[in-house]
């Protein structure tokens, strides 16, 4: 069964408890919480999914140039799969589900090395990871992003392609139609292509605002994901249209993506779905 989940990127440094609140308004299942080690406090989160009946299934983890996989620097590398191994055992502990891993820097969108090598370490990292995810009942799944923010994997046949060649039974692949927007020929065909591997959807509309503020068509997405009996979740991970978001969040002139967004984002999808049939 489908579930639907809201992403605290957009609500930026508020108290949490106001963020399970408001998702818990909006009758979300889940909430997705940031990969922020220093921010990531346990006992807390588990307190907030009791009291607010609201499941943290997700996190959104941070790639930065000291977190990247396929860095040139072997030190790098090694400070990436202890952030990405110190974040799964942390999310297991909160019943987390999923962990994406897109294997360069956000914004990096040159390569450092041989594309072939670094195809290569992507591949062991991953590897390594799943098989400590897969000790902690953690599955995890290869996020595309878009030509102006990576380089590597763009594209969703290629995160399944990497998927594959991992060959761990927790390894899968997570859409985000954003990014698909951009560099599928057709949303549809990518999200039915990659079948039974495809665990996990982030939903933003093309201008990265709520679902029903731009021109994808989610009824023909949900119907794409009803051809491949999709049933993991659908986190609502949405941006103001900025070159620097999080500077829009910060200054306050985002407040569209609390109360309005979050209200709008799961209606439109679940009368999408209906439409669908889903």
């Amino acid at each position: 069964m489908i579930r639907y989940g809201y992403s605290v990127l957009p609500y930026g440094e508020e108290p949490l408890e106001r963020s399970f609140e408001r998702v818990a308004r909006y009758s979300y299942d889940c909430i997705e919480l940031l990969g922020d080690p220093d921010r990531f406090d346990v006992g807390q989160i588990n307190e907030l999914q009791r009291d607010y009946e609201v499941s943290v299934r997700s996190i959104c983890m941070i790639y930065t140039p000291q977190t990247d996989l396929v860095s040139s620097d072997p030190g790098i590398r090694r400070h990436t799969l202890a952030y990405i191994r110190d974040m799964i055992d942390r999310a297991s502990e909160v019943g987390v589900e999923i962990i994406p891993i897109t294997p360069t820097a956000n914004m990096k969108i040159r390569p450092e090395a041989e594309l072939e090598e670094e195809w290569r370490w992507a591949r062991e990292g991953i590897r390594e990871a799943g098989e400590h995810a897969r000790r902690a009942g953690v599955r995890v799944v290869i996020e595309p992003w878009n030509r102006y923010e990576t380089y590597l994997i763009t594209r969703l046949g290629q995160a399944v392609e990497m998927a594959r060649e991992v060959e761990l039974d927790n390894v899968g692949v997570k859409g985000d139609l954003f990014h698909m927007n951009i560099e599928e020929e057709s949303i549809p065909a990518a999200l039915r292509s990659a079948g039974t591997l495809l665990w996990h959807m982030d939903f933003a509309d093309s201008t990265r605002a709520a679902p029903g503020r731009g021109h994808i068509d989610f009824e023909h997405v949900m119907g794409a994901l009803g051809e491949i009996d999709f049933d993991g979740i659908i986190n609502m991970e949405l941006l103001p249209a900025a070159g620097d978001p999080f500077l829009s969040i910060k200054g306050g002139s985002a407040q569209e993506f609390k109360e309005e967004y979050t209200s709008a984002a799961i209606s439109h999808v679940k009368a999408a779905a209906a439409k669908a049939r889903v």
